[in-house]
């Protein structure tokens, strides 16, 4: 799971190569990704999630959306929000 994307998923898309593609991404950002970070993700077996970290999208909502049950990695770049987000 990565947190805060802003359209950087150079973490995201490295995840994905050492892993052979076998796992699924879940990324989300309080903003919209481009087409073109879109396009990237679904070429690594990612799934997008737009919200605020945790007010408006909380962790279980987003393995709720995603299907997931648990993370494996975990990686949050959400400017200053990153203790609130892994509130329970």
């Amino acid at each position: 799971m990565s947190l805060g994307l802003n359209n950087q998923i150079e973490f995201d898309e490295h995840i994905s190569k050492v892993t052979g593609g076998k796992c699924t991404i879940l990324g989300a950002d309080i903003a919209e990704q481009s087409p073109s970070t879109k396009s990237k993700y679904v070429a690594i077996n990612g799934q997008l999630f737009v919200g605020k970290i945790p007010k408006t999208l909380g962790l279980p909502d987003i393995l709720k959306k995603s299907g997931k049950s648990k993370v494996d990695f975990l990686k949050i770049d959400i400017e200053g929000g990153e203790h609130a987000g892994l509130e329970p």
